[in-house]
């Protein structure tokens, strides 16, 4: 087998992972399971059929197991990003976002703290 091969049926796994993980999320949530679960595998690996293709036209001597890895990592991304409360997830970014408006950063201190050092 061929390491583009390879990298092609690594892909696979990650589909079904990305699978199950919405299957379970949507279970958690509505306590029924929906063919969009099956629909998001398909299409996230449709997805990456098209950027193995890419991959393999203008890297053709690329690590094979690279992008299986970062096709995994991302389906794990997705599953979490949407298994968040979405009023959760809007209460946790607004309290890093106000607290960074009350911590300025006074621009002029470094640009002259700058100036002295090279002068």
């Amino acid at each position: 087998m061929t390491e583009r091969n390879r990298e092609l049926f690594a892909l696979i796994p990650a589909a079904l992972l990305v699978t199950a993980g919405f299957a379970a999320v949507f279970v958690q949530r509505d306590d029924v399971l929906t063919n969009a679960s099956l629909t998001y595998g398909g299409l996230f690996l449709g997805l990456c059929f098209v950027a193995h293709l890419i991959v393999r036209m203008t890297l053709p001597h690329a690590d094979p197991y690279l992008f299986p890895l970062v096709a995994t990592l991302a389906c794990l991304g997705l599953v979490i990003l949407y298994r968040l409360d979405e009023d959760f997830a809007r209460e946790q970014w607004r309290t890093p976002a106000e607290l960074s408006t009350l911590l300025p950063i006074p621009s002029d201190h470094w640009r002259s703290s700058k100036t002295r050092a090279h002068s």
